[in-house]
């Protein structure tokens, strides 16, 4: 009988473990604070504008100096970007990374 209620005992801290657990699932967003996402362009870019998610939200970046990436500082969550890419020979071009290409920055 001691067996069975040490046994029990055993199993229900187990599932209390395993239920708390479960609660403390992240959301369906991943939140990114204070950190910066970067993405590569395919040729060198003289300026970018209408950085965006696809849907419409704004979001705040630059292009570096040699054209190649556009830094996002405030990627909140995954999703598809949009951004209006502007090259050297006045062509643009709207250009949509899917979140598979955007990467963290690493800090220095």
């Amino acid at each position: 009988m001691l067996k069975l209620l040490n046994f029990l005992l055993i199993i229900f801290c187990c599932y209390g473990t395993l239920t708390t657990y479960a609660q403390q699932s992240p959301d369906t967003q991943i939140r990114m604070i204070e950190q910066l996402h970067q993405f590569y362009l395919e040729k060198p870019a003289q300026s970018i504008s209408n950085l965006r998610y696809v849907s419409g939200e704004p979001l705040q970046g630059k292009l570096t100096a040699d054209g190649m990436r556009v830094i996002i500082q405030n990627y909140t969550h995954r999703g598809r970007v949009l951004v209006d890419v502007h090259y050297q020979n006045a062509s643009s071009k709207e250009i949509s990374t899917s979140p598979c290409f955007i990467d963290p920055v690493s800090p220095l």
